[in-house]
């Protein structure tokens, strides 16, 4: 009976510490990431690299400074700077997109994203994203970025933000986060919480958007504004669902918008609905795409010509003694450099009495070192004269 008793304080006293364990609304799992555990840091774009990431002499200088992102992992490697940053220091974390990126293929969900916030009291973003009339595509969503008070939670690309998002396409994609958003809690496939942010020349197309309970404000661009300090213009919202939630809206709930669209069909004058892809020459491995303009609503071009040119693939420099094998146009290497090596050998020293004699090579590669080596054999042996010594 005494051995029940200790039993069942034993137990009592376990459950009392895990009823006193804090509960976070922040808890993310740990997920796989395209880039399978080990981070991509993606380039910042300067006058040294613009040009091996595609951008032209005349248009890269608007991107100076910006992390170039051409591929998920880069985008997931963007996205662990501005997570593990302060949100009043990412005003200076900018990204434009070079190329069109697929996250999940198909409809897949086996990369989860993590929206993009900011560390400390305020945790939202601040800075710059220009999709350069680029899409992400396969966006695949269900942890939350942000808590606005005790149990409100907000969730998309981005989580609360403050900064610009201006010419991206999401599509294809699903914001479905596991817990309860809260009463005042959001989700908005560009952001979920519009703080004096701007967005521009954005479009959002066969997207799912779905809250877990019938709490919280979901939205087509944005989810909940929380007054008249953003700006959401020229954007498009087609072919987007909902499940779940407390209010829906195809553009955003209670943050203004203006000249946004929900439908291919809608009235609109496509010069007036434009996005611009910049210029971005193929490099070895990415396509090239040139400078055109598109409606955001029904996808007709408005200027220019849309023409597409494939990777030029890498011209390699075979590897050396001091380098490995090196792409002469974008700096890639593969493998490991070469050992030095010596073919060519010269007699440098003469066989002498007991010492044989040696040759010496300098390395194939031209890097100066030498290697000298004794000739087998070529010692020579004591040969005596010998003369009369006595009377």
């Amino acid at each position: 009976m005494k051995k029940t008793h200790k039993i069942i304080s034993i137990l009592l006293v376990l459950a009392m510490l895990l009823s006193m364990a804090p509960l976070s609304l922040t808890a993310f799992a740990a997920t796989p990431t395209p880039y399978d555990g080990v981070p991509v840091t993606p380039q910042k774009i300067s006058s040294g690299n613009y040009a091996r990431l595609g951008l032209t002499s005349s248009n890269w200088s608007q991107f100076k400074g910006y992390y170039a992102i051409r591929n998920a992992k880069e985008l997931y490697g963007f996205a662990d700077i501005v997570n593990n940053t302060r949100a009043e220091n990412t005003n200076n974390l900018n990204a434009v997109l070079l190329q069109d990126i697929v996250i999940n293929a198909n409809g897949g969900n086996t990369y989860d994203w993590r929206p993009l916030y900011g560390t400390g009291n305020n945790r939202d973003y601040r800075g710059i994203i220009d999709g350069n009339g680029h899409y992400i595509s396969g966006i695949y969503c269900t942890q939350v970025a942000y808590v606005v008070g005790s149990n409100d939670c907000v969730s998309g690309l981005i989580g609360a933000f403050e900064g610009t998002a201006k010419n991206l396409i999401i599509k294809d994609s699903t914001f479905a986060p596991s817990q309860h958003l809260g009463k005042y809690g959001a989700i908005g496939a560009i952001t979920g919480y519009p703080q004096e942010c701007t967005i521009i020349n954005c479009r959002v197309e066969n997207t799912k958007i779905s809250s877990i309970d019938n709490y919280g404000q979901l939205g087509g661009i944005a989810g909940y504004g929380n007054g008249q300090g953003s700006t959401i213009k020229n954007c498009a919202s087609v072919n987007v669902t909902f499940s779940g939630g407390g209010y829906n809206a195809p553009i955003s709930n209670f943050a203004p918008f203006s000249d946004c669209y929900t439908s291919a069909s809608d009235s609109h004058t496509c010069s007036n609905i434009s996005v611009e892809h910049k210029e971005v020459k193929a490099t070895c491995e990415y396509p090239g795409l040139s400078n055109y303009k598109y409606c955001l609503v029904c996808g007709n071009i408005t200027s220019g010509t849309k023409t597409e040119t494939p990777a030029t693939g890498h011209t390699w420099t075979p590897a050396t003694c001091q380098a490995p094998k090196t792409c002469s146009s974008c700096g890639l290497t593969e493998g490991s450099a070469e050992t030095h090596k010596y073919t060519t050998y010269t007699l440098s020293s003469n066989a002498m009495c007991g010492i044989k004699a040696q040759e010496t090579a300098s390395c194939d590669y031209g890097c100066g070192t030498t290697d000298t080596r004794e000739i087998s054999g070529t010692a020579l042996v004591h040969s005596y004269t010998y003369s009369a010594s006595g009377n």
